[in-house]
């Protein structure tokens, strides 16, 4: 068991290490309690960091697929984009990829409503 925590943590290798059980076990706790400090905490917070990430990536989709309903994009509402889009910290490389991925995913599906007269298209 000692050996394995010892790989786990990357303790022991150098010119100390403990002799004793009661030592290896003192040892091995403190070194699970270590990761366990560290380790636990900084991955819960980069799982929080990416849904905070995807969350604004979805609210800038949103936003692009409401603007590009009637197919059209215009002035105002590009300019309303590169707000969103300053606001949400997010690329404009990025923000143009999206763009671009919805309006192929329109292209693909038809609309609901003529953009002409609104009638609902069967």
């Amino acid at each position: 068991m000692w050996w394995a925590i010892v790989t786990l943590t990357t303790l022991g290798y150098g010119d100390v290490v403990p002799v004793t059980t009661g030592g290896k076990v003192f040892g091995g706790l403190i070194g699970l309690l270590g990761i366990g400090m560290i380790a636990l905490p900084a991955a819960i917070m980069a799982s929080g960091f990416a849904d905070n990430i995807h969350a604004r990536q979805r609210r800038f989709d949103r936003y692009a697929q409401r603007f590009l309903e009637d197919g059209v994009l215009d002035e105002r509402e590009r300019w309303h984009l590169e707000e969103l889009r300053k606001e949400l910290g997010i690329d404009s490389e990025e923000a143009l990829q999206h763009l671009r991925e919805i309006v192929e995913e329109a292209k693909e599906s038809p609309p609901a409503t003529c953009p002409h007269c609104g009638k609902p298209v069967r």
